[in-house]
């Protein structure tokens, strides 16, 4: 399945497909890195206007505090996140989300902000948490570059 024709809840409520951008960046998000978050929001901004999305994908499986649509709504508003979030999704195990089931490829989802870049023709690159935003930003500009 491609996961452009795939779409996701916002904490609005609305229903957002991911067609509608030429570059998405999916990331399972949770209350624990603030620095995560900033630099999210840092790729945001800059390639925003180009057709890129960050969206953030609340999931509470590996956090030590559980954390609902309305506390993680609220830690983002206090650090001034801007990118949108699905509301709050499992992302590994059988109540996976289709979104994450897609993306994993069958593969375990191991730790909070794990990365998914996906280009507009649908490609999809998956990232560790551990992976440097500088590598992330590079793939970022290449696929707004060719597309």
């Amino acid at each position: 399945m491609d996961i452009r024709r795939l779409s996701f809840i916002n904490m609005s409520g609305r229903k957002v497909y991911f067609s509608e951008y030429r570059s998405i960046l999916i990331v399972n998000v949770s209350p624990s890195d603030e620095e995560q978050f900033k630099r999210l929001q840092t790729l945001y901004e800059k390639f925003g206007a180009r057709g890129f999305i960050v969206v953030g994908f609340p999931c509470a499986q590996f956090s030590e505090k559980p954390f609902g649509n309305r506390e993680i709504s609220e830690f983002c508003r206090k650090l001034g996140i801007t990118f949108p979030l699905s509301q709050t999704v499992s992302c590994k195990g059988k109540c996976a989300g289709l979104v994450f089931k897609e993306l994993s490829g069958g593969k375990t989802i191991k730790a909070d902000f794990e990365k998914f870049l996906i280009s507009k023709n649908g490609t999809v690159r998956r990232y560790p948490s551990s992976a440097p935003f500088e590598e992330i930003k590079e793939d970022i500009e290449k696929y707004l570059e060719r597309e």
